[in-house]
Order: structure tokens, then sequence, then C-alpha cells
């Protein structure tokens, strides 16, 4: 990549192009060819410069560089670098802004032409170079209806996207998506055939490639109440006389019947959602049942650990270092994974919550823990500092009328679906650190468990399997 001799002059009008036998438009544009396109430019410390490619310009302002640099811009080929995260479809090119890793001493202007029709869902996602794997949103980004521009100090690869709910995979059939589980870049997901009693589950890759069966269409069972995931194996709950756990091996095949896990199944929409996860070493697993609830742990071939029994309330747990966090009618309990009654202690008690309201999701952080409750149609979210009380309503029951479920912790913010009566049920996000909030519905959601790989939340919509990034406003 040459430097023209109006570099000097501002940039523009100077600069050098190629395009595998392309010819080079004014001020910079790049040609368009069979082979990679490219537009170079110096820029200099008095008149800064300006480089354009297609529908991508920079402007650098005067002061951003202290040498005369050369700065270009490269079309790369979408199949060389990463997929776009799920919850993002692609409008316009890939671009390459070199050198990588270039620091501007003043901000400079970046435009990327797009072809959404939609512009105020078109975000700017980057890269740090080629080699990057996590394509991470631009903040301040703003798009009209066919640019989207924002200022950096540094150069990167980038790409104008549209954010929003993007469908995955369709499940064939008319039986809704249930519960869902994360492990890499795959999505396993269950489908609730309550009427008809029949477990299915399949899988697909976060960017709608490779479906797959891993479960086929079995009479004789409930839908499954829970999954999780192994590196090796996915874990559900069926119920068949008592509730039991299977086990199949993560690219399908027939499941084994790893034993009675406890005395009946689990009403999800009653209760909590997130009620069996793999720790990386063991099960960790919570049963309702009328006559007492419990927790237990099983090695990965299901070989039972330890049991906790007599617990009132509900069924919702949450790893927290070596300890669980459960639901109970006492509020949210802590317990060490070693299920020893005696390190049973009361974490958030249930007189900081609503009255005789029922425990349906946690999450933690390193500075709270974060407690979804329900009564009768109404939910609160609450927020308990780990230092101590009292707990603080993140948003009050008035705002979510309805049966919350799923709770979510990715970064500052917190997701949770809601079954609405007489209504669609509804994916909703809320800031980890607001008090008395009103949540803000993203889409009509499942009202059962979410997932998320940190950048894309997971969820079901009817028969599809959606993403939308994380911090998608409709």
């Amino acid at each position: 990549m040459g430097s023209g001799g109006g570099g000097a002059g501002g940039g523009t009008g100077g600069a050098t192009t190629s395009g595998g036998g392309g010819t080079g438009g004014d001020g910079g544009d790049g040609g368009q060819g069979g082979g990679q396109t490219t537009a170079s430019v110096e820029v200099t410390p008095e008149a800064g410069g300006t480089v354009s490619l297609g529908g991508t310009t920079v402007v650098v302002p005067p002061g951003a560089v202290d040498v005369a640099t050369t700065i270009s811009l490269m079309e790369v080929d979408p199949a060389s670098v990463a997929a776009l995260p799920a919850g993002y479809a692609s409008v316009g090119p890939r671009v390459a802004l070199l050198p990588h890793g270039q620091i501007f001493m003043q901000p400079v202007q970046v435009t990327l032409g797009h072809t959404s029709t939609a512009p105020t869902r078109v975000a700017v996602l980057r890269l740090d170079d080629e080699a990057d794997v996590t394509w991470e949103p631009v903040v301040g980004a703003t798009a009209d209806a066919t640019t989207v521009t924002y200022a950096t100090t540094t150069f990167s690869v980038v790409t104008p996207a549209e954010a929003g709910p993007q469908v995955i995979y369709t499940v064939p059939g008319t039986a809704n998506v249930g519960h869902l589980a994360l492990q890499g870049n795959t999505l396993y997901w269950a489908v609730r055939h309550d009427l008809t009693h029949e477990v299915e589950v399949g899988s697909v890759n976060t960017d709608g490639s490779a479906p797959n069966v891993v479960v086929p269409l079995t009479s004789g069972f409930e839908s499954p109440g829970a999954l999780a995931t192994s590196p090796t194996n996915l874990y559900f709950l069926s119920t068949v006389t008592t509730e039991q756990l299977f086990s199949v091996p993560l690219g399908g095949g027939t499941p084994t019947d790893l034993g009675s896990a406890g005395s009946q199944g689990n009403p999800d929409l009653y209760l909590g959602v997130t009620r069996l996860i793999f720790d990386g070493t063991a099960l960790l697993y919570s049963n309702y049942a009328s006559n007492g609830s419990m927790l237990r742990t099983f090695q990965p071939d299901g070989t039972p650990i330890a049991t906790l029994p007599g617990i009132i309330g509900a069924t919702s747990i949450c790893e927290d270092g070596s300890d669980i966090l459960y639901g109970a009618y006492e509020g949210v309990q802590r317990v060490a994974k070693t299920l020893d009654p005696t390190t049973v202690t009361t974490e958030v008690p249930s007189d900081e919550l609503e009255s005789f309201a029922v425990v349906v999701g946690i999450a933690q952080d390193p500075s709270n823990i974060y407690v979804l409750t329900n009564k009768s149609n109404q939910s609160s979210l609450w927020r308990r500092p780990r230092a101590g009380g009292p707990a603080e309503p993140v948003v009050p029951a008035e705002s979510i009328a309805g049966r919350a479920r799923g709770l979510l912790l990715v970064d500052d913010q917190l997701f949770f679906t809601v079954a609405i009566p007489a209504q669609n049920p509804e994916l909703m996000r809320v800031d980890r650190v607001a008090t008395n909030a009103t949540p803000t519905t993203l889409d009509v959601a499942n009202p059962l468990n979410l997932c998320s790989d940190g950048t894309t939340i997971f969820y079901g919509r009817g028969t599809d399997v959606v993403g939308v990034g994380k911090d998608w406003t409709p």
C-alpha cells in the first residue's frame, strides 16, 4: 500500500488504491476488482487527512498524529475473520483500518455505509485485528438512513451490523422452545411437548449452522424440566413416575437414565426454572415437592454425592464459588456444595423481600445478590449487598405485572422473562444498579430460562431459538 503525492495536503485527491484490477476513484475511493480492495493516504500533523473506500470514510483531524503517517482501509473477506455474534446481522463489509493499533492524539471520525432498512438498529462491531475472535460493540455510534459514524483513537477491524432479535433456528413443528443450555458456541434446546408428554432435544451453533437432533422425539416422558451441559454430555430432567436425571452425549444418542433425582416433577411455570447446574465437577440439582423440596449433588455419571432434604419453598439455585444459593421459605439460603446442613445460613431474609413472595431466580456478583420473586401475578427484583442489608428493589412489583422467570446477569445488566396474563410473554432487561426502575421490554419470549455467551442473550420465542445483543434497545 503506497502513499499518494497529495497526502501532505490534507490527504484528499492523492490516495493510492488497489482492487485487483479495479480503478481508484476521487478522494481515495477503492477500486472494485476481483482481489483485495484497499485505499491508502498519508496524513500529517498539520493537515490530517481523509481516506475513503466504497462506503467507508476515515477523517483524521489536524493534530491527531505527530509525524506523517500512512493510513489504509482494506476490505476483509468475511470468511477470514470471526463470524458475527448471534443477535447481529451483517449490513455492510468488514473493513480493516490500518495500521492496527495506531493511536491518535485526537479522535478520528469513521463513517461506514450500511444497507439496513432499520437504521435505529444499526451498530458498529469491532475486532482488535483479523486474529481476534470476539466482536465487541463500539460505544457512541450513531446511524442515519445509509451510514453509521463513530469516533475513535485507535484502529481495528470494523463492520456495520443490525442489532436486534435474530432468529438463529426454527424448530420444526408447532411446540414451543423450552429450556436452553450453551456449551461453547453450540446451543441446546428442548421442546415443550406439555400436552403429548414427549421429550425432544436438539442443538444448533449460535450462528445458525449445524442443526442436530440430540434426543429424537420420544414418548413416555414429560418435557425436560431443565438442561445442563458438561464438555462431553447434555443432562436433562424428565418425569416418568418420579423425576429422573438423564444424560446423552452432546452429539446425540440414546439417553442414559441416571436414576431417580427427586420425588415429583417441577411445575416450571410456577416455581424456579434454574435448577440444574454443572459446575465443572458435579451436577447441582434442586427438586420441588409438595411435602418438602431438596437439594442434591451428583457425579457426572449420575452417582449421588449428597442430599439436603426438608427445604420449604421455591427451587431456583445459583452457584456461588464453593456454595449454592437457593430459594426457600426463609428467603435466599446459602449452603456449602457438600450440602452439610451445619453450613446453611440465610443470605437474604424473606422479611426483606415482598411478603409471601416465592424466589424464582437468583444471580450474584462480587458485591451483591440479586433475587427475582413472584407473588400471584406480580413480580419484583431485589438487590442485597453482600456486606449486609437491607435488600433494595431494583424493580418494584407494580412494574412487573406477571410471573417472572430465568434471571440472568450479564455484565452490568439483569435479564429475565415474564409470563403476562392475557398477553405474550416478554424478555426484559434492567441495569443491575438501578433502584425502583421500570425494565425495558426487548422482545416476546417464552417464559423459561435464558443463557448467554457474554455478548448475546439466547431465548425461545414460540418455535424459534432467538439471539439478541445484550446492549440492544428497541
